[in-house]
């Protein structure tokens, strides 16, 4: 038990402020000198959450990174990971619709190449600006 233990002031201070009744668990709260939502702190999250997984491996004691930064680098990953497949499905629905109302091949394809243009440009251009 921790109140068998000499700490200094400053560690009995630091135990019973960030941890619970218990003493069986303890948060702590780490900010970071850049954006948590930016790339930069997507991948801090993720290294981090690497570096937590092997440090509860090795010391059995369970580390979770929790929060609106990791939450946010969650959803980030999610929509990264399924971008393509909502890509391709949305260019088939098209194909499929503008062929039927249609009865074309040619204008589908051609509608599929046109919107493939303007998300490459408009994508492109928010890359440039931002």
């Amino acid at each position: 038990e921790l109140g068998d233990i000499e700490l200094c002031s400053l560690q009995r201070f630091v135990v019973e402020r960030f941890s619970n009744l218990d003493q069986t668990a303890m948060w702590g709260y780490v900010q970071t000198s850049f954006d948590p939502f930016s790339d930069r702190g997507v991948d801090f999250v993720v290294r981090f959450r690497q570096l937590a997984a092997r440090l509860s491996n090795e010391t059995n004691v369970r580390i979770t990174v929790v929060g609106i930064a990791a939450d946010s680098a969650d959803v980030v990953t999610h929509v990264m990971d399924i971008f393509p497949i909502v890509a391709v499905m949305t260019l088939v629905g098209v194909l499929l619709i503008c062929g039927v109302v249609f009865r074309s091949v040619l204008i589908p394809v051609w509608q599929c190449a046109t919107i493939c243009m303007t998300l490459c440009f408009s994508y492109g251009l928010a890359v440039l600006v931002y």
